[in-house]
């Protein structure tokens, strides 16, 4: 079993455990900051993983037209925020 099996499998533990990591790290005789390092290589690890996921949501807009008696007007929406990624995506915000 390589170092990093047996760190992952005692951080999978000691989140079992309900201990503090320092009194893990006590009653299984590891150094702290050891584990520490590779409890927080095997979070950011997992974490990676989890954020490959895409997730959309829908933003509703508002109506364009509004009715003033019985003539019909429409709204012009001001542009509030435009915002341009690098990757060449615009959010306008309106």
């Amino acid at each position: 079993m390589s170092i990093e099996s047996k760190m992952y499998a005692l951080a999978t533990q000691w989140r079992e455990s309900g201990l503090s990591k320092k009194e893990f790290c006590r009653v299984h005789n590891l150094s702290f900051h050891q584990f520490y390092y590779w409890e927080k290589k095997q979070r950011k690890t997992n974490n990676d993983l989890n954020s490959s996921e895409v997730n959309f949501f829908s933003i509703s807009t508002p109506a364009h037209q509004a009715s003033i008696g019985s003539k019909s007007t429409e709204i012009k929406s001001k542009k509030v925020l435009s915002i341009e990624l690098v990757n060449g995506i615009k959010i306008d915000f309106y």
